[in-house]
């Protein structure tokens, strides 16, 4: 076997073979392994695994935290895990980057201090760092992609963090409603704690049309520049907002992302409205103050999916 190949064909040979069989060798030299579509029972050993990635797997809560603490190179997980799992358990010391998509209810990552690039778009979960300390999750990561689909009031503990996230240079906001309360605190929470940030891109829900569970109040709104009076992105050079409709969040953050970016290049801004209304947006953001003065603001007023041209 060689040690870089993708072992899709002998996923079979894993899922079957006894614990015995599964910890020969061959698999202690194995650095790149795919599992897709297949029961694993007992899970392997792989001490020298690298890169794992899980497609639709079917393995116990207990052995897949087994598998994962055994895997003790473990640098990079890939996991798409459709079944409905109560929760699962993440040991691995030397992970950097780690790529969720799924429906598992509860992820705890319980030792991960050198996780550094993160992508979770769940359907239905929830996550643990440690003693829901999430700044134990974040204090490493420097890429972060969070997916707010079905965001709940999972992570309301902590609406502030006691420290700056100082790692975090790149986040990926998506599916974030800027009409729900509980999306729109968590997200200005970790901006607001991100002042090392380089790039920034937040995207709003496709579908409009879900009941909301709880609306931002005006106040909040008004207050939000106020929140941000002591941050400055001095790093900060692009930002794409993507499903803007001028309902007041999403204008305010525009609006203190242009006056505290002092080294900003470019703003890409995509509104989720069209015709006269997207007008009417333009012409405000035209007004707000940038601390840039190398600051393009690029509003793309067509963006709209409905958009038709006259």
């Amino acid at each position: 076997m060689q040690p870089e190949m993708k072992a899709a064909l002998q996923l079979f040979q894993f899922s079957g073979g006894s614990t015995g069989d599964a910890d020969d060798n061959s698999n202690n030299q194995l650095r790149h392994l795919t599992l897709q579509r297949c029961l694993v029972r007992p899970p392997p050993v792989f001490r020298g695994l690298i890169n794992l990635e899980l497609s639709q797997v079917t393995i116990s809560t207990e052995d897949f935290g087994n598998f994962i603490s055994r895997c003790l190179l473990l640098e990079h997980l890939v996991l798409d895990h459709s079944d409905n799992a109560n929760n699962i358990k993440i040991n691995a010391p030397k992970l950097r980057s780690y790529v969720f998509t799924g429906n598992i209810h509860f992820i705890h990552l319980k030792c991960v201090p050198l996780l550094a690039k993160v992508s979770h778009e769940s359907m239905e979960s929830s996550v643990k760092a440690r003693n829901y300390d999430l700044v134990a999750f974040f204090k490493s990561i420097e890429h972060l992609h969070w997916d707010y689909s079905n965001f709940r009031d999972q992570v309301k503990y902590q609406l502030s963090f006691p420290t700056l996230l100082n790692s975090l240079k790149r986040l990926y906001l998506s599916e974030l409603c800027f009409d729900e309360l509980v999306k729109v605190t968590w997200a200005l929470c970790l901006l607001r704690s991100s002042p090392y940030l380089e790039e920034l891109e937040i995207k709003g829900p496709g579908d409009l049309s879900g009941e909301l569970i709880d609306y931002v109040p005006w106040w909040t709104v008004d207050e939000i520049p106020a929140s941000f009076s002591d941050v400055t992105y001095n790093y900060l050079r692009t930002v794409k907002i993507k499903g803007v409709v001028g309902a007041g969040v999403d204008m305010q953050l525009i609006k203190v992302l242009l006056a505290k970016s002092p080294v900003l290049l470019r703003m890409v801004i995509d509104p989720y409205v069209e015709g006269d209304h997207s007008l009417e947006i333009l012409a405000k953001i035209k007004k707000y103050q940038r601390a840039s003065p190398q600051a393009e603001v690029i509003y793309n007023v067509n963006a709209y999916p409905g958009y038709k041209p006259a």
